[in-house]
């Protein structure tokens, strides 16, 4: 399976959400990681502070070891201050990745 990206502005930083308050920035780029038996589904969010607005693109992934890898190559695209993975099941971490920011 291969991944598919869409990148768009979203919503303006700060504005209420579901009228809570308004929504801080804790990091400017991030990538989150939903977690299934054989798919990754992504998404990037960065920060424009020029124009107050988030940056969002989503992807998805296969878990075969060549999509593991474009997984990587592509979180490592996009240089995230941080990456937040999901997951509700039991997974064995077989070989970790890394990539230099």
């Amino acid at each position: 399976m291969s991944h598919s990206t869409n990148m768009s502005p979203t919503n303006e930083v700060g504005k209420p959400l579901n009228n809570h308050g308004p929504v801080r920035c804790l990091y400017n780029s991030a990538i989150g990681v939903d977690v299934h038996a054989q798919l990754l589904v992504c998404c990037f969010q960065k920060h424009l502070p020029e124009t107050n607005q988030l940056l969002s693109e989503q992807a998805q992934f296969g878990t075969s070891n060549s999509q593991i890898k474009q997984f990587v190559d592509w979180v490592s695209r996009h240089k995230p201050e941080i990456v937040l993975m999901e997951s509700t099941g039991v997974y064995c971490l077989a070989r970790t990745a890394t990539y230099e920011s």
